[in-house]
Parts: structure tokens; C-alpha cells; sequence
């Protein structure tokens, strides 16, 4: 328990009475924005905030718009993979000719920091070359740009110059050019410039068949925009990003880890050790949940699996992993280092497994009953890579899934406490730590870690996929819909009526989203009663002046 009176930042448990709840606009928003991705709605005219994107006129784009955009989307898509993977190891090869280490912490951010934009307009001072070089009316002109370079030199505080790095990319995705492209009749690299700032443009053209269309009005019209001076067409950032966001994420997350999802949609299960089989259902299938409408593309379940058995599945760990090296910065333990590198002493994974990681619950350590055999799933992998997975997997076993809760054992297929409802919620499971695992077609998305108690159900954490949480805003919506559930369990729990955000801190920006969810309070560290939030808020606006 914090001690309130001797720190400078309070941190004040926070609550919400989910019968007083009534969600906000912006969190209604959230909710229909997933219903959409998952019905497949926004998958043509998908704009890079995740909204649906129309026209000038308020209509969505027309039908032989998105075929050009689906003509090209599967090569598009290729080349900026590859342009970022050459990326990273441009900006890596940067140490040897410069004698400036790329530090750790900024090298285990590069896949996060490594991503291109296909700009809207292309600058002036390019354009008259571009249109020489290329010359022909059935090719598309747009700009991939990353400003990589400039983040690289910001996080390293100055001792690495932006410019300089940016100079160096450039020249080695140049000397690269033949490994970025399909080939003849497809994409083709015009020019790779480093621009002022650190930026990093690759100028392309795209195939492109000139296709009109007949307005209301009757007048023909080309379904592209032209560049502003009328001549050769480009691609907006807009057609780039037309794709399928959920089919994306699937096709790289049976590229990412093959082991839990090459076999097919609920391969995930085969890795973990479920000593009662899988769950129950109320008709032996999976439901999804009501965000999916039971009639959309892809189908979204949620399930509350106990913490002991949620931790023995690879998938939970590695998305784990990738959250926290992205959002939060944390080392990747599944990074794949030299067997030959001399540990750093620096590196906590590097650290051998001691005494202190021994520590016994019964006849064993608790992370070695329930860890899954890495060395076996991850075969492929070096043993001192191997050695740091342990490593993080028992950090996140500590974290995540020891619990001072009675352990829950589901009893075989028919236990009824584990039955799902028509709509996707299992409402009877009894009191324990659990991982609400968020599922699309069988993959996971996110996890939600929760305490189900008498008279609440407290969220403990919740961590997701961060690349799919830029178009679906995963946080928010496992936060909605465990306020759901418990609005759902409280019709034959009378008790449970509150739904528990940990802990309140009014200077940390991290922590100031749960008052979002209205109408919260506070619990006071004097009185160890609870105040409406509003009426705190004002008390601590004063301590604070």
C-alpha cells in the first residue's frame, strides 16, 4: 500500500459504480469503430486515424478507386515491409562507419520507430525530375517518407547527428534498390533523398490503368488526383492505406510467431497446458462476442481463462514481450542476440536464473509449474536468446499471473461456471485471477488481467497488440467491456457492482485516463472513505497550488 502522506504523488484507489455509468461520446466511439473493422466496413476506405474516410462530397470513394488500390495493396504493402527492414539495418550499419553505438534502448525501439508515410503531395523541388524519369501517364508518383533518422538523433540527446544518419540511410537503401522491388511492371524506385531535418523520402511510381468514372452530374472524371500542376497521377496516403487493417494483422501474426498460428485459427491452445481440456461453450462452438454482430468477416470472443493456465501459452508471453518493449521501452527477451556476445552487465535478462527466481510454492516455483517449454517451442532460436525468454517469462509471471487468490481448475467441458451466453459473456466463472483473452478468428489480440472478488472486479492490467491498438484503440475498449461484464454479473452477483482502476495519480499523464470513466471516486487515505471524484478532484487542485 502506498504511503499517501509521505509522497509527493498521492496514489488514490479509483472505482466506478457500473449501474451509475453511462459511457461518453468518445467512448461509444470506440465500440462502433471496432463493430465496423470487424464487419469488414472500413476495410476499402480505411484513413490513417482508423475513421472512415470519404470524399470531398461525403461519399465514400468510388468502386474503381478501391480496385486500383486493391490492385496494388499486396505489393505496396511488400515494399514498405521491405523498406523498413533495410531501414533498420541501414541505421545499424550507421556505428560501424561513424564509431557511434547505437544504444540499447534505442535499438530495441527501431521496428517502432522505422515506419514510413505515403505522403499526399510530393515536393516541388522533385517533381519536375520525377516526371521526366518517368514520362508516362500509366504510372502512379508518390513518396514514402520516415522521419526514423531525426527520432533516432532526438533519443540519443545530440551524439548522433540526424542529418548525417539520414545522409547514410540514403545511400545505403540506393545501393539497395534491387532488393525493395518485385521487378519489371511493378513498383519502381526513382529517387532515395535525404531531406533537411533527418527526414528520408523514396520516391516510386505504381502501375496504374487509367480508369473514369460519370459523376451526378454526368461529367467524366478521373478517379485519382492529379498533381497540382495537372499532370502525372499519384497515390494519396489515403489509397495506401485502404487495406485490411484485421487481415494485415493476421497475415503478420501467423509471420511473427508460426509456432502458435500456422496449424489454423485455434492452433494457440495446442502449446498450453490445460489439464481440464479446453473451455466450455453453451453449444460446444465459440461465440463472439456482441461487438462482432455474429454476421461480420472476422469474429471477436472473449474469454476468462484462469491466470495458471492462461501463463502456460507461448502467445500470452510474447504479447506481453511486445507490448512493453513498444509502449513501455522494456528489452525484448525475444530479440535474437550472438551466442558469442559477452553478456552485458547491464541486462537483467542476461542475469542467470538465482536463488531468488527459486522461490517455492508447494513442491515447486510457481513459474515452473506453469511455463511452457520454451526451449521446445523456441528451437529455432539460440540458447542464450532462450535463456532471456525464461528470464522475462518469470518477470512476467510475478507480474501478471502470481496471485493470492485460490486457484481456479475448470472441471472438463461442462462446467457450468465457465458457460458462455448467447452474447459472448461468461458472467458465472467464480471468484479468481483471470486473463480475459481477446481473440479475432483465434488470434490473440489482447489480454486483460483482472481479480473477480465478492463485491468487485478489479483490473489489475492490460496489454495488446500496440500495431492493431492504433486503428481499434485496444486499452480503451478492454476497459468498456469489463465495465460490461460487470454490469452483466451484477444482475445475479447483487453485490458486485463496482468495477476497480487500481490506482489514481493526478501527476502521472498515465493514470489520469480512468477518471475518464464517470462517475468515479476516490478512496481517502484519511477517512478510508470513498469521495466523488469531482469533489476530490477540487481538494487536490488546492493541495497542489
Amino acid at each position: 500500500r502506498p504511503d499517501n502522506f509521505a509522497s509527493c504523488c498521492p496514489a488514490l484507489s479509483i472505482r466506478l459504480n457500473v449501474q451509475r455509468y453511462r459511457p461518453s461520446k468518445s467512448q461509444r466511439r470506440v465500440e462502433k469503430k471496432l463493430q465496423r473493422y470487424l464487419r469488414g466496413s472500413d476495410r476499402d476506405v480505411m484513413g490513417s486515424n482508423g475513421t472512415l474516410t470519404k470524399n470531398s462530397r461525403g461519399k465514400e470513394k468510388s468502386e474503381s478507386t478501391r480496385r486500383i488500390a486493391e490492385d496494388i495493396e499486396t505489393e505496396l504493402n511488400s515494399f514498405i515491409h521491405s523498406l523498413q527492414s533495410e531501414m533498420m539495418a541501414a541505421i545499424r550499419s550507421y556505428s560501424a562507419r561513424s564509431n557511434q553505438q547505437i544504444p540499447c534502448s534505442i535499438d530495441n525501439l527501431l521496428s517502432k520507430l522505422c515506419t514510413f508515410n505515403v505522403l499526399k503531395s510530393i515536393p516541388k523541388n522533385a517533381m519536375q525530375s520525377l516526371q521526366t524519369e518517368t514520362n508516362s501517364s500509366d504510372r502512379i508518383l508518390s513518396v514514402a517518407s520516415t522521419s526514423a533518422c531525426a527520432a533516432v538523433g532526438g533519443r540519443s540527446e545530440g551524439k548522433i547527428k540526424a542529418g548525417a544518419l539520414a545522409e547514410h540511410v540514403a545511400e545505403t537503401l540506393t545501393k539497395s534498390k534491387s532488393k525493395l522491388v518485385a521487378g519489371e511492371g511493378g513498383l519502381s524506385i526513382l529517387d532515395i533523398k535525404a531531406e533537411k531535418g533527418g527526414r528520408v523520402n523514396v520516391y516510386f511510381s505504381a502501375p496504374h490503368k487509367k480508369t473514369k468514372t460519370t459523376d451526378n452530374n454526368g461529367n467524366s472524371a478521373m478517379d485519382v488526383e492529379l498533381l497540382s500542376n495537372g499532370h502525372a497521377p499519384y497515390l494519396t496516403r489515403r489509397e495506401s492505406q485502404s487495406s485490411d487493417v484485421i487481415a494485415d494483422f493476421l497475415r503478420k501474426a501467423q509471420l511473427e510467431m508460426p509456432e502458435s498460428y500456422g496449424q489454423g485459427k485455434n492452433q494457440s491452445q495446442i502449446s498450453a497446458r490445460e489439464p481440464s481440456g479446453s473451455f466450455p461453450t453453451a453449444s460446444g462452438t465459440s461465440h463472439p462476442c456482441p461487438s462482432s454482430n455474429g454476421n461480420g468477416l472476422y469474429g471477436l470472443t472473449v474469454r476468462s481463462v484462469p491466470s495458471q493456465i492462461s501463463a502456460a501459452q507461448p502467445e500470452v508471453h510474447r504479447l506481453f514481450a511486445k507490448y512493453q518493449t513498444q509502449v513501455h521501452g522494456d528489452r525484448d527477451p525475444f530479440a535474437s542476440v550472438a551466442t558469442d556476445l559477452k553478456p552485458t552487465g547491464d541486462d537483467d535478462l542476461d542475469r542467470p536464473l538465482d536463488d531468488d527466481d527459486d522461490e517455492e510454492v508447494g513442491d515447486e516455483p510457481t513459474w515452473q509449474r506453469d511455463i511452457y517449454d520454451v526451449d521446445k517451442v523456441y528451437a529455432h532460436m539460440n540458447s542464450r536468446t532462450r535463456t532471456r525468454i525464461k528470464k522475462g517469462y518469470v518477470n512476467f509471471h510475478r507480474f501478471l499471473c502470481e496471485t493470492p487468490l485460490p486457484l481456479v481448475q475448470p472441471d472438463g467441458s461442462d462446467d457450468q461456471r465457465f458457460q458462455i451466453d448467447a452474447e459472448g459473456y461468461d458472467n458465472h466463472i467464480p471468484i479468481g485471477s483471470y486473463h480475459q483473452q481477446y481473440r479475432i478468428d483465434g488470434v490473440l489480440i489482447a489480454v486483460g488481467v483482472v481479480d473477480v472478488l465478492p463485491h468487485c472486479l478489479s483490473s489489475v492490467y492490460a496489454f495488446y497488440d500496440p500495431d492493431l491498438s492504433r486503428h481499434l484503440e485496444l486499452g480503451k475498449y478492454t476497459a468498456l467491456r469489463e465495465i460490461e461484464w460487470v454490469n452483466r454479473a451484477s444482475a445475479h452477483r447483487r453485490e458486485l457492482v463496482h468495477y476497480y482502476l487500481g490506482y489514481y495519480i493526478r501527476s502521472c499523464i498515465k493514470m489520469v485516463y480512468k477518471a475518464e470513466y464517470k462517475p468515479s471516486e476516490l478512496l481517502c487515505p484519511t477517512t478510508s472513505r470513498w469521495v466523488d471524484f469531482e469533489a476530490a478532484k477540487k481538494i487536490l487542485d488546492e493541495q497542489s497550488q
